[in-house]
């Protein structure tokens, strides 16, 4: 007996007693007495009755309380043989074990209990299920818990059926029963082993819930391969090397869902690294890699987002400039025509350096031609060498 259901008692005991007279819980001539209801159990919501026999009244007022374990009721009892009190329907909305006892003072003289039984359910069941998305390797595991309620919030009774009907994309509708156990239905769902998801719909007679789905994923990519698509083995940066990625797939055969990243890392021959990322679309990731400027060798490989590494491609790139042709127009020295290796001009921005050893003029080549004026130049004119794409050739002032 806690604290509070004394106090609501003393307060109770107040009213029969006069003003002047304190309240206190001491022993006396105790009240002979017993209760007993005229039905062990009753559904919620149901009325029952409760008898009080009493063979020998004490000192003290005895109440009875009603404990449903929420919200505990007391009441009087008259000063009778026989009583029979009426605890009504409203006073058994909860579900659960109901405690009545006989007090008087801080003593029980008599107790019973009365079971009262959820109702039918009659809610939308509440559904849980998680997690929604699992990995499709036959191992991955997900739960789906249905909670039915009847219309006075009690959980339905132990032992009730709950129908789980679950199908997977084309196959056919698979129906099964649960009961309930400890308030809760609940059935566990093993992954697949093939990419998919499945449809789970819960219901108890004619209540129903919302459709619930789990999607089975595929694993990580277990293996990956890069292959050359494309490749003009030519420094010439108008052209780009294609590269693809093998269809990437789980160890089970799964496609490896569109956006998952793969990074592709070229190293040239001067160890300068650069790193491509690129995104999986259709099983497929595709990097494009502009060719170089200049003759040079590239050794390109992938690795993916759980650091699966692929084989890796090694690429020589030749130089597209034949030669390096120049003339003077008074004193500017016009170079070119620069003539790649299909007869067609370099590419336009390709870097063109003239230098005399201790100073230099950088400019970009356009259409074929690059065109430097000396006029007040303090480079050394007899001293002038021209550079580009790592072809060198010397200037003479009489050519």
């Amino acid at each position: 007996m806690n604290r509070l259901h004394l106090y609501i008692i003393a307060l109770l005991l107040s009213s029969c007693s006069s003003r002047n007279k304190e309240i206190t819980f001491v022993s006396g001539e105790k009240t002979i007495a017993s209760i007993i209801t005229n039905k062990k159990s009753i559904s919620v919501g149901d009325s029952a009755l409760v008898k009080i026999s009493v063979e020998k009244y004490g000192e003290y007022p005895v109440v009875l309380v009603i404990d449903n374990g929420i919200s505990p009721i007391v009441k009087s009892v008259p000063n009778k043989k026989v009583t029979v009190l009426k605890l009504s329907g409203n006073s058994t909305l909860h579900a659960g074990f109901y405690s009545l006892y006989l007090l008087q003072g801080d003593n029980i003289i008599s107790q019973t209990e009365l079971s009262v039984i959820p109702g039918k359910a009659y809610k939308d069941i509440k559904v849980y299920t998680g997690p929604k998305t699992i990995t499709a390797n036959n191992q991955d595991q997900s739960m789906i818990v249905a909670v039915s309620e009847d219309q006075w919030n009690n959980t339905i009774i132990d032992g009730s059926p709950i129908t789980i009907t679950s199908r997977i994309e084309n196959s056919q509708a698979l129906t099964e029963q649960i009961l309930v156990k400890n308030q809760i239905a609940h059935k566990i769902i093993n992954a697949q082993e093939n990419k998919n998801f499945k449809l789970l719909g819960i219901s108890s007679s004619d209540v129903v819930s919302k459709q619930q789905r789990i999607d089975f994923v595929p694993d990580w990519m277990k293996s990956l391969q890069i292959n050359l698509i494309e490749h003009y083995p030519v420094a010439n940066n108008r052209h780009f090397v294609k590269i693809k990625t093998n269809t990437v797939t789980d160890k089970n055969k799964n496609i490896i869902p569109d956006g998952t990243f793969i990074n592709f890392f070229l190293t040239d021959k001067n160890d300068k690294q650069s790193i491509y990322q690129s995104l999986i679309i259709d099983g497929i990731a595709t990097c494009y890699v502009k060719n170089p400027k200049s003759a040079n060798s590239y050794n390109i490989y992938a690795i993916s987002s759980n650091g699966v590494k692929s084989n890796t491609l090694s690429l020589t790139f030749t130089e597209d400039l034949r030669a390096i042709k120049y003339k003077w127009d008074k004193n500017k020295l016009v170079i070119g025509p620069l003539i790649g290796q299909l007869g067609e001009s370099i590419s336009d921005g390709t870097e063109v350096v003239i230098t005399d050893g201790t100073k230099m003029l950088i400019k970009e080549s356009l259409r074929g031609y690059t065109t430097f004026d000396l006029t007040s130049s303090n480079l050394d004119i007899s001293k002038l060498e021209i550079k580009i794409s790592g072809l060198t050739r010397e200037v003479r002032r009489n050519e």
